[in-house]
């Protein structure tokens, strides 16, 4: 038995292997090709190092696992572990778990985690429906796989809840229309982002202390793709989006609301809007997760949003 790197030469394998693996997998996977595989565990992202482990016995692929080395943020992520459903308990995953581990901490980073800052972007189905979420939370709770990673000395650290709306169900809201005309006179309107009437947005940015938010809205206005905000005279002091359509599939990358404007409702009116014009634009549904003490998920499920799935992070110290 020998554990490799995972080459192209153990694409067609590992597809079968991981095809073959999902009836029996916690989460309903969708099916993969030779060439998402190769995206997924061999192709470099910058600022990123894959580490993909292929363990064979006479040149049979048996075993995969897979982690990602972050060196922006200074830690590693375990992406996904598979072992062949007949060779299961044999003491194949550990072993894989334990080179992959080892593999990771020479990078110089102490943790490794499971969590949603992983690069590699897995689609699974929504619980029994047709609809997809294209980022794991985590771990799926109370699953095989969490029970295994915590007799390897995991530990969670958080808890992530998938919420999903199908947006054919999608109402007006009369008290949210109210709520809107009432910031309005307040001087406080939704609108899409606009360079011309919007001078200023840095403010925003530093009170709400995300840079992954700061990004997501920077990268919106060089690709000329449609955010909605909430602006006090030419001040940004909210935003959703970009809004985005794919397959159906409403999408943003966030939502916030500097602390200077909190308690006034534009959160809950930002998003209103959000969900409304996604539907216009030719959204069907749409998910997202949050934590599970997140103040945010009030403004979802006041919209409608109902959980799904709730996800484990994990976390090993492997120092």
């Amino acid at each position: 038995m020998t554990i490799l790197n995972l080459t192209t030469t153990h694409l067609e394998a590992l597809t079968n292997l991981i095809n073959e693996s999902i009836d029996d997998y916690d989460l309903r996977l969708l099916k993969v090709t030779p060439e998402l595989m190769n995206v997924y565990f061999v192709e470099e992202i910058e600022g990123y190092q894959k580490i993909s482990l292929a363990f064979l016995s006479d040149k049979t692929l048996l075993g995969f696992a897979s982690g990602v080395s972050d060196f922006k943020r200074k830690t590693n992520y375990l992406t996904c572990l598979f072992v062949k459903k007949d060779h299961q308990l044999q003491g194949i995953g550990k072993t894989l778990l334990n080179a992959l581990e080892e593999r990771l901490i020479n990078n110089g980073f102490d943790t490794i985690d499971c969590v949603f800052f992983n690069p590699i972007q897995w689609s699974f189905f929504v619980n029994n429906q047709s609809h997809t979420h294209n980022n794991m939370p985590g771990v799926l709770i109370n699953s095989h796989y969490e029970s295994f990673l915590k007799k390897q000395g995991y530990l969670p650290f958080a808890y992530q809840n998938l919420y999903h709306m199908n947006l054919t169900h999608l109402d007006e809201s009369p008290s949210l229309h109210y709520k809107i005309e009432q910031l309005k006179a307040q001087g406080i309107v939704i609108e899409y982002f606009n360079k011309t009437t919007c001078k200023n947005h840095t403010n925003l940015f530093k009170n709400l202390n995300n840079p992954g938010f700061e990004q997501a809205f920077n990268q919106a206005i060089l690709a000329n793709k449609p955010i909605l905000i909430a602006r006090k005279y030419d001040e940004v002091i909210g935003f959703t989006g970009p809004l985005n359509v794919i397959n159906q599939k409403g999408t943003f990358s966030g939502i916030g609301v500097s602390s200077v404007y909190g308690g006034l409702g534009i959160g809950k009116a930002l998003f209103y809007e959000l969900c409304h014009r996604l539907k216009a634009t030719g959204a069907t549904y749409m998910t997202l997760f949050t934590g599970t003490e997140n103040k945010a998920r009030r403004i979802y499920e006041a919209q409608g949003f109902e959980v799904t799935q709730t996800f484990t992070n994990l976390r090993k110290r492997l120092k």
